[in-house]
This record gives C-alpha cells, structure tokens and sequence, in this order.
C-alpha cells in the first residue's frame, strides 16, 4: 500500500497501538520487495535484487515477525528471508494476537495452507 496507494501512517498507528506489538524502524522502507503484480515474473532479475534489498533492510532490525499485507510480498520476503526462520505474516494475525492477550510467539504464526486473505500492508515508513 505503501507504493501504489500511499498509505503509510494508519496501519502503523494501528499495531504501534496495540498491546505486545512493538515495531521496528527499518532502513529504505520506501524500496519494493519486487513482486509488485507480475513484475517478478516479467522482470525477474531486477525483481531478485529488490527481494534480497528488501530481506536484508528488514532482517537488521532481528524482528520476530515481519508483516506485510499483501500475498505477492509475503512470498517474496519469506523467500530472500529464509534462512533467518523469521515467520512473514499478514498484520491481521498479529491484530488478533494482541487482542486475545496472548503473547505473540513465532512459532504460533507460521502460514495456513489455502489462507489468503489481502489485507493491509503494514508501510515501513511514518
């Protein structure tokens, strides 16, 4: 959302309010992942470069959890973000989290099979 809508202040006020959630500033928070559309497809190279950018940017910061909304970014940073088993989730799962009171563990938010809902991007930027 962050790109093509430019939204980037709600969703943050949004988990930066809500109990147990603290987030993490990352550094080019503007930078695609590279999957926007079919841009990873069509463009796969450049596409590879953003991913990993984006990986990297977000992996400094040793976050438990990285959220993003929509599907094509989850995939493309659990991709470049593998190897670190740092579970990439959609930013209502981590809503839900904090409103049951239960502390957010990794291990509790590892993917669905078949669920996909697009919700919102969490933007990195204020």
């Amino acid at each position: 959302m962050t790109n093509a809508q430019r939204i980037t202040a709600q969703p943050r006020q949004l988990l930066g309010t809500s109990p147990g959630l603290a987030l993490v500033d990352v550094a080019e928070p503007e930078i695609c992942c590279g999957s926007a559309g079919i841009y990873n497809v069509v463009q796969p190279e450049p596409a590879e470069r953003l991913g990993r950018r984006k990986a990297d940017n977000l992996l400094v910061g040793r976050p438990e959890v990285i959220a993003a909304g929509y599907g094509g970014c989850i995939q493309q940073i659990r991709r470049h973000a593998g190897d670190a088993d740092i579970p990439v989730v959609r930013p209502v799962e981590l809503l839900d989290a904090s409103c049951a009171a239960t502390r957010v563990r990794p291990a509790e938010l590892q993917p669905k099979a078949g669920y996909f809902i697009p919700v919102v991007a969490i933007p990195l930027t204020r």
